[in-house]
């Protein structure tokens, strides 16, 4: 956890200094510049209070053991549209389109997915973190209003925003932990609409009255566990066995034969994000 917060406040510091050349750059519109700057604010106070975050779990020497992992391909994707904006500022070549579609790649990206999975589990140590999850939504509201608003940002939400992604899909996400669930409902919502469940009992409940392209599930939990819902839905109906991946932080032996068994997928925690979207669109397209 330390390794990603770390990683976070990074991108943070580097987003914050950016997005405050980009105003400098383009103070000859008011709009674009005080925009930018309030940007450059909020992103250099996410640098602040991680910041305050890592120092609170060093001294009280508390190590979560992450569920999600922030592999190479993630930095990576995260990291080029703020080299791309850096460059474009630099050979003082930045234009409105430009700094747009940098701002669009870098915010809408699985950073955000990382950054709400960190701040939650952190309010959930201390409550003293609660409240940072909400500025996340503030934020990337503040920043569609603003693309609403401009010539740029219209032309942008037209061409990327509205993608013939598949909307009609459905995905179930199945986990007993209130901040996992959360983000991984986040990663998917880019796939179709995602539906939570918080145990098997309410999965089961939800299969019995809607169709899922994919079912995102925890092994371990209360009530009803992930093999018990995963047998009661095959049951109920055989052809859903096509549509199940498991995650999990602990997959004993036993679980081991039983996916190997039944031919399923599963991810051990921590998972790349990227890798559970790939499976997830997998099993949406060969489960048809």
């Amino acid at each position: 956890m330390q390794e990603i917060i770390t990683w976070l406040r990074s991108i943070e510091l580097l987003a914050s200094k950016l997005y405050l050349e980009a105003a400098c750059s383009l103070d000859g519109d008011q709009k674009y510049s005080s925009f930018l700057a309030r940007l450059s604010e909020e992103e250099s106070w996410h640098y602040h209070i991680i910041g305050s975050a890592a120092q609170y779990l060093q001294e009280n020497n508390i190590r979560p053991k992450p569920a999600i992992q922030v592999d190479a391909a993630l930095k990576r994707e995260v990291e080029i549209p703020f080299h791309e904006l850096s460059g474009l500022l630099a050979n003082k070549k930045l234009t409105k389109k430009d700094l747009v579609e940098c701002i669009v790649k870098a915010e809408f990206s699985e950073f955000n997915c990382v950054f709400l999975y960190v701040v939650k589990t952190l309010g959930e140590i201390s409550n003293a973190f609660q409240h940072v999850a909400a500025t996340i939504e503030i934020h990337e509201k503040r920043i569609r209003e603003f693309l609403e608003e401009t010539p740029e940002g219209r032309a942008i939400i037209q061409d990327d925003f509205n993608l013939p992604h598949i909307w009609d899909k459905k995905i179930l996400v199945v986990e007993d932990e209130s901040t996992i669930r959360e983000v991984l409902a986040e990663s998917l919502k880019r796939l179709g609409a995602v539906t939570a469940a918080a145990d098997g009992r309410e999965g089961l409940a939800l299969l019995e009255k809607n169709f899922f392209n994919a079912i995102v599930s925890d092994i371990k939990m209360p009530k009803m566990d992930g093999i018990e819902f995963y047998r009661k839905a095959v049951a109920a109906n055989p052809d859903i066995s096509r549509h199940f991946l498991f995650v999990s932080g602990d997959i004993t032996p036993e679980d081991g034969a039983f996916m190997q068994a039944n031919h399923l997928l599963c991810l051990e925690k921590p998972f790349s994000l990227k890798r559970l979207s790939g499976l997830v669109s997998e099993i949406m397209e060969k489960a048809l």
